[in-house]
C-alpha cells in the first residue's frame, strides 16, 4: 500500500502539491484509471483533502485538461482510426483530437497532446525487461520526454539510442541519447548512448566506430530491442548537414532528383518507402533503419502538421510499423489519399 508513496520519498503532504510527479501520479489514478479519491488517499497514504487539492493543481497547471466530448465525436475518432488502421495495416491507430493551424509549420495543442498520448501508450506497453530504442525526435518526442507519467518503476528495463550524437542538431529536435538516457532516468531503469558521431564519411569509418568496445557493446543491447518509438519528419537536407561538411550543393541537387520525402536518423526515403541509402554521400550510425524488421514493437509518433503527410505515408509503405499514434485531422487527410 505505501510502494507508491515510497516513490515519492519522504516529503511533507503541503510539498507533495508542488511535486509534479504526485500530481502526474494523482492525475493518473483518478482520471486514468478511474480509482475514488479515497483509494488513491490510501495508496499515497495521505489524506483526502490533499488528494483533490492536487487533482486541482494538476488542473491549474495543465497537467490535466478536461473537456467533454459529444458523443458522435467520439464515435467519429473510433470510426476513423479503425478506417487507418485497416488502409494502413498497423496492428493500432491511436488518434488525439485537434486541427492544423493555418500558416503555422504545427499546432503546438496537438503536438503536446500526442506527446501525452506516447507518453501514456508506453507507460501501458513497458514491462519489466523490456528494451525500448528509440530514435533522434523532431517535436513530439522533444515534448514527449518532458510528459513522461510513469506508473511503475522498471529497474530493469534499458532503453537505448539508436544513433550516435549530431552537434549541430537544431532546436525542433531531440537527439536520440538524450532521449534515452530521460526514460531510462524516469522507470530507474539503466539507459546506454553511442557516443560516437551520427554521421561518418564513409562505411569504412562506420565499421571502424562500430568495433570500438564501448559501441560495440551498445549495439548488442540495441540488437536485444523489444520496442522501437520513432518519430518522422519531411526531409530538410541542407539543415544540418552542411554545417558539418556532408553535403555540398552538388550532392543536395543529387539526392533532391531522387526525391526524398521523409527522415529518420538521417536516413532518407521516399515515396514508395524505399531506402535511399545507396545515394547517401555519408554513412549513418547505430542502428540501420531501413533493414528494420517487424522484431521490435515499432510505435510511428507523428502529425500536428500538413507537412508531415507524404513523410508519414512513405515510412508506413516501409511495412515496419505496428502502432501509429497521430491526430484526427492527420487520419483524416491520409485515409483521403486512399492507396499507398
Amino acid at each position: 500500500m505505501h510502494e507508491h508513496r515510497a516513490r515519492l520519498g519522504n516529503l511533507s503532504e503541503g510539498s507533495l502539491l508542488v511535486d509534479e510527479r504526485f500530481l502526474r501520479q494523482v492525475a493518473t489514478f483518478y482520471y486514468i484509471e478511474g480509482k475514488t479519491q479515497e483509494n488513491i488517499a490510501s495508496l499515497l497514504s495521505c489524506s483526502r483533502q490533499t488528494i483533490s487539492q492536487a487533482l486541482h493543481k494538476a488542473e491549474d497547471r495543465g497537467i490535466v485538461r478536461i473537456a467533454v466530448q459529444p458523443e458522435e465525436r467520439v464515435g467519429y475518432l473510433h470510426a476513423l482510426a479503425r478506417d487507418l488502421r485497416f488502409r494502413l495495416g498497423c496492428q493500432e491507430v491511436i488518434l488525439v483530437p485537434g486541427s492544423y493551424v493555418e500558416n503555422a509549420e504545427a499546432n503546438e495543442e496537438v503536438v503536446t497532446a500526442l506527446a501525452d498520448a506516447t507518453a501514456l501508450y508506453l507507460d501501458d506497453q513497458l514491462q519489466h525487461g523490456d528494451v525500448l530504442a528509440v530514435t533522434n525526435g523532431k517535436r513530439i518526442l522533444k515534448q514527449f520526454h518532458h510528459r513522461l507519467m510513469p506508473s511503475k518503476y522498471l529497474p530493469d528495463v534499458r532503453v537505448v539510442s539508436t544513433t550516435g550524437f549530431t552537434e549541430t542538431r537544431a532546436l525542433p529536435k531531440a537527439d536520440a541519447n538524450v532521449i534515452a538516457d530521460i526514460i531510462g532516468n524516469a522507470y530507474r531503469g539503466r539507459s546506454a548512448w553511442l557516443p560516437i558521431p551520427a554521421l561518418v564519411h564513409t562505411q569504412a569509418q562506420r565499421e571502424q566506430v562500430h568495433h570500438l568496445p564501448l559501441v560495440r557493446d551498445v549495439l548488442a543491447v540495441l540488437e536485444q530491442a523489444t520496442l522501437l518509438l520513432m518519430e518522422v519528419g519531411p526531409v530538410d537536407l541542407d539543415h544540418d548537414l552542411v554545417k558539418q561538411a556532408m553535403l555540398s550543393s552538388e550532392q543536395i541537387m543529387a539526392l533532391q532528383q531522387a526525391h526524398p520525402v521523409a527522415e529518420v536518423n538521417h536516413w532518407l526515403f521516399d515515396a514508395a518507402g524505399r531506402s535511399l541509402h545507396e545515394l547517401l554521400p555519408y554513412a549513418v550510425t547505430g542502428l540501420e533503419i531501413p533493414h528494420l524488421t517487424r522484431h521490435p514493437l515499432t510505435i510511428l509518433v507523428a502529425g500536428a502538421s500538413r507537412a508531415c503527410l507524404s513523410a508519414i505515408q512513405a515510412i508506413i509503405n516501409t511495412g515496419f510499423v505496428d502502432v501509429f499514434i497521430t491526430d484526427q485531422m492527420t487520419a483524416f487527410f491520409l485515409n483521403e489519399r486512399g492507396g499507398c
